[in-house]
């Protein structure tokens, strides 16, 4: 059985505290049934400005033997949603933070580098890469939102949870820029078919049930929360099934769920 935690403190992150939030997410590894051995990061990670430092030794060991991989996503310039000033930082941090540790397979995108297209892709790059035995991590910061849910029974609120990309707009082209929670239980179960162990980290209001909902950056204070919309047009074509839609963690087996605050509350 999956395990979803909310932890109301991760949604009062700063720039430059992610590595901390990085290092969290291993201490709560190490205390579930996911493969973590050993837990060594340095409090000195390499800052935002280096994105890809190179890895001080392998701190994170993986029982058997096994990888870990991730798929860090930030998204701060959106053409069509009020700008975020933390998601990207936020991002960068954890990646440096991950290769900082040893893991050497990590991949960031971010604002227009985090298409739609562009995440598929690597997600599914990444499930090729995948063995038995390793850790999969994916993290995602930015915009998110609700809409009215496509299979009717899967959730209890009648509403999905969506990740909103840099791109996306309520009518036109613009509506395919957008993920789904759904898909997100897609590609998870394919990690999960493989044996490996997932760990999925939401830093976005309502993203796969996971909340943010407030950024407090730079004298301001902006939201992870995009203005409610309503799709004119749809092109999204979605890459989960019913199956996927109707999953909940009791479906996952090997998957932690890691969320600032739960989907109804909202955290300064």
């Amino acid at each position: 059985m999956a395990t979803r935690i909310a932890l109301p403190a991760l949604a009062r992150l700063h720039k430059g505290s992610a590595p901390a939030f990085a290092a969290l997410a291993f201490v709560l590894l190490a205390g579930t049934a996911l493969p973590v051995q050993c837990v060594a990061l340095s409090p000195a990670a390499a800052p935002a400005a280096q994105p890809e430092p190179a890895p001080v030794g392998p701190a994170v060991r993986l029982a058997g033997g096994g990888t870990v991989r991730a798929l860090v996503i930030g998204i701060n310039a959106y053409t069509g949603l009020p700008q975020l000033k933390g998601a990207v930082a936020d991002a960068q941090d954890i990646a440096s933070t991950l290769r900082a540790s040893g893991a050497a397979d990590v991949h960031l995108l971010t604002d227009a580098g985090a298409e739609r297209a562009a995440i598929l892709r690597e997600m599914e790059a990444l499930r090729l890469r995948t063995r038995p035995g390793d850790l999969v991590i994916i993290t995602l910061a930015g915009h998110g939102s609700t809409e009215p849910a496509r299979v009717k029974g899967s959730e209890k609120d009648g509403k999905d949870a969506v990740f909103l990309l840099a791109g996306f707009a309520p009518s036109g082209a613009g509506t395919g820029e957008r993920i789904l929670d759904k898909e997100f239980n897609h590609f998870i179960r394919g990690f999960e078919d493989i044996g490996a162990h997932v760990l999925f980290v939401a830093d976005s209001c309502s993203g796969g049930g996971l909340a943010r909902d407030v950024d407090p950056r730079a004298g301001e204070i902006s939201y992870r929360a995009a203005p409610a919309y309503k799709l004119t047009d749809d092109v999204l074509k979605p890459v989960s099934t019913p199956k996927d839609a109707m999953a909940s963690e009791l479906s996952f087996e090997r998957t932690l769920f890691l969320a600032a605050v739960d989907k109804q509350s909202k955290a300064p």
